[in-house]
């Protein structure tokens, strides 16, 4: 038996969470039991139960979990990549195993409305996407990329709630205009952020980090320099 290190306890956690997400995916949050993850990831029940207590738990491990994750790691620092997200929406729009990605995520949700145990845990990661938006929009914002005329905090929070909404819209809609849904999401979030978009970069395929020069782009009162940004 190999020796529990915090390494090994690490890795068995992160395994579980895989298993858990493979066989979630395939059944439901609803129809998967702790034996089943257990079973999926090789291990006694009790040996998942010594990382995780109860299936609520196991909610928002799967929820941390990269596999599962829509944005990013780490803040981005050229708005191309803050927009990835959404472009990627046209992958999820005909992606069967994204449309369940999301059918789980609503299953979540409706877990954490019935208000037990998890909904402090769900809560705290919701913060961290929200702080996701934060960091990439005061990365923009001090690149000169971005006005925020709204504040930090209040664009953070539009912008999480509009793509989160948007991508939990397409997967109840399969007649929906997938590509006029994204120049729609992508023209609102500009809107919120104050973003001057170059005109070439509207009839362009873009790609992440190979459109927009490293420049500041000029506000519209005619300051070189961008103030400190107001967290309001």
């Amino acid at each position: 038996m190999p020796k529990r290190t915090a390494e090994y306890m690490e890795q068995q956690r992160a395994e579980i969470a895989q298993a858990a997400l493979a066989t979630m995916l395939e059944k439901g949050f609803y129809n998967t039991s702790l034996r089943d993850v257990s079973r999926a990831a090789g291990i006694s029940l009790g040996a998942l139960c010594v990382h995780f207590a109860n299936k609520d738990e196991l909610i928002l491990e799967v929820c941390r979990f990269p596999g599962f994750q829509m944005y990013p790691e780490g803040e981005v620092s050229k708005w191309v990549d803050y927009e990835a997200p959404v472009r990627y929406l046209k992958v999820v729009h005909d992606s069967k195993i994204w449309r369940q990605r999301i059918r789980l995520s609503l299953e979540f949700a409706a877990e954490i409305a019935l208000g037990n145990e998890v909904t402090r845990g769900a809560s705290l990661l919701l913060q961290t996407r929200v702080e996701w938006h934060r960091r990439s929009l005061k990365r923009l914002y001090d690149g000169g990329e971005i006005e925020l005329p709204l504040g930090l905090v209040r664009s953070a929070r539009a912008c999480h709630r509009l793509i989160t909404g948007t991508w939990y819209m397409i997967a109840a809609d399969y007649d929906l205009d997938i590509d006029g849904e994204i120049a729609m999401l992508l023209a609102t979030l500009r809107e919120i952020v104050g973003r001057e978009v170059r005109s070439e970069a509207r009839t362009k395929d873009i790609r992440p980090s190979s459109v927009f020069p490293k420049r500041r782009i000029s506000r519209r009162s005619g300051a070189p320099d961008l103030p400190k940004v107001q967290e309001r």
